[in-house]
C-alpha cells in the first residue's frame, strides 16, 4: 500500500506536466526557401507545391501564414533554374512586397516565364529589415 502511494505520488507530477505541455508548431523545411532578416520570426509556412501547366511552365504554390500579432510587410523574390542551374534572367525575379494582417493566412502564388526553368528558389524577408537579401550562399 505504502509503494503504491510512492508510484502515484511521483507519477502526478508528471502526468501534470504532460497535460499542460503546449506543442510548439514548427514549418516543414524546405531547401527552395531563402529566409532572410526577420521573415522566420513571422512567417510559419503550411504548405509549398509545384507541378507543371499544360505549357511545360514550372509553377509553385506557397501557403503560409502571419504567425505574429502585429501586422508585417514580406518581401519576395523568385529566381527560376535552368537544367545546368544557371539563373534564368525573368521579369518574375524581381522583389514584391505583401502587406499581412497578423495571423492572416498568405498564398503567393508564381509562374515560370521559361520552359526551361526546372527548379527555383524563393527569398522571403521582412520590408523593414536592414537588407532584403538573404546573406551567405543561396544556391
Amino acid at each position: 500500500m505504502l509503494m503504491k502511494k510512492l508510484i502515484l505520488t511521483a507519477l502526478l507530477p508528471l502526468t501534470l506536466l504532460a497535460g499542460c505541455q503546449t506543442q510548439q508548431v514548427r514549418s516543414p523545411d524546405y531547401p527552395q526557401l531563402v529566409f532572410g532578416q526577420g521573415a522566420k520570426s513571422f512567417l510559419a509556412i503550411d504548405s509549398l507545391t509545384d507541378g507543371y501547366t499544360e505549357g511545360h511552365l514550372l509553377r509553385v504554390s506557397i501557403q503560409a501564414v502571419n504567425a505574429s500579432s502585429s501586422s508585417k510587410t514580406l518581401r519576395y523574390k523568385f529566381t527560376w533554374f535552368d537544367e545546368a542551374g544557371f539563373e534564368i534572367n525573368s521579369l518574375t525575379s524581381r522583389w514584391e512586397a505583401l502587406e499581412t494582417a497578423p495571423h492572416e493566412p498568405i498564398t503567393i502564388n508564381r509562374l515560370a516565364t521559361s520552359p526551361k526553368a526546372v527548379s527555383y528558389k524563393v527569398f522571403l524577408s521582412d520590408a523593414h529589415a536592414q537588407s532584403p537579401q538573404p546573406q551567405g550562399n543561396n544556391r
